[in-house]
């Protein structure tokens, strides 16, 4: 059996020991409750995925540690439609732990982006989610059976 290194930290009890005023040292646990939300195209929302998102997987797989999960993803999106979506999914952050996974990038270079500008927007816009309070998870673009694409991809 293939045990994933991401799902065992994250569904083991976790503790940190800290070191501040009137904790001695001790291990102090972390915030019960994490939140958990996905910002991206159709693989974050699963409209191409047959209604299966990618984050419903995700919080599934990692159960119990995200009992919530808010989709902001919409199908063909790219980095501008992340932006222009950007106050309403801050308007979700919580008072614990806040985790943003971003999976955008295909539709961005379909469209024959600017490389460089692509870049600079995702960098801005991840800056902004860190900024508002978010822990970010930015993951690879997927490959494609498309050569042109994973050339622009890699």
């Amino acid at each position: 059996m293939i045990t994933s290194p991401i799902t065992r930290p994250i569904t083991e009890p976790i503790t940190r020991a800290i070191t501040a005023t009137g904790t001695g040292g001790s291990a102090v646990p972390e915030p019960a409750f994490r939140y958990l939300a996905g910002e991206g195209d159709s693989l974050t929302a699963g409209t191409n995925t047959g209604g299966t998102s990618f984050l419903t997987i995700c919080s599934t797989a990692a159960s119990p540690a995200f009992p919530s999960y808010y989709i902001s993803a919409v199908g063909g999106s790219q980095v501008s439609g992340m932006v222009s979506r950007a106050a309403a999914l801050d308007a979700t952050l919580g008072d614990d732990w806040n985790f943003l996974s971003v999976m955008i990038g295909t539709n961005d270079l379909s469209s024959g982006v600017n490389i460089p500008a692509f870049l600079t927007d995702l960098a801005a816009y991840l800056d902004a989610r860190r900024a508002a309070g978010w822990l970010v998870v930015l993951h690879t673009i997927p490959p494609r059976n498309n050569a042109a694409f994973n050339i622009l991809r890699n």
